[in-house]
Parts: C-alpha cells; structure tokens; sequence
C-alpha cells in the first residue's frame, strides 16, 4: 500500500514540477514578448535588435513566436502602434 502512494506522490510531484516550469516558461516567455512591444511601440530600433534585446539571437524564431502569440509580426505590431500613436496625436 506505502509503495503505491509513493509511486502516485512521485507521479503527482512530476507533474506538478513539470507544470510549474512550463507556467515559468510562459511567463518569461510573456515578459520578453511584452517588453518587445514596448520597445516595437515607443522607438525605431530595428527588430534584429529588439530581438536580441529581449533574449532571441534568432531573429527569424523571434519573429514566428512573436506572430504565435500575438498574432501579428514585430513589424506590423509596430505599424499598428505608430498609426494608433498617430490617430491620438
């Protein structure tokens, strides 16, 4: 009976850790994407640059991860901001 709850405990604690990382994983995930927005919205730094600014070498898997979830790319992320910038202005 002791080594089935172990082994349920273990299972559970796996899962539990696993999830825990993947919701870490997402959450820093956010905060670059969040911060890339930011930088994307108030300045004209090229997006090869942003991209390395908020952790992301590649700047082509910056990009796919940036349209995944967000839903547009860095580039019309910014086009929408600067004409959105502008309407208020």
């Amino acid at each position: 009976n002791f080594i089935k709850q172990f082994n349920i405990s273990c299972r559970v604690t796996s899962w539990s850790s696993s999830y825990w990382i993947l919701s870490n994983m997402n959450y820093f995930i956010n905060m670059r994407l969040q911060l890339a927005k930011i930088i994307l919205s108030e300045t004209e730094v090229p997006i090869g640059e942003i991209s390395a600014r908020v952790g992301y070498n590649d700047m082509n898997y910056f990009t796919r991860l940036f349209k995944k979830r967000v839903g547009v790319t860095p580039s019309q992320f910014r086009q929408k901001a600067l004409s959105d910038k502008n309407t208020i202005a």
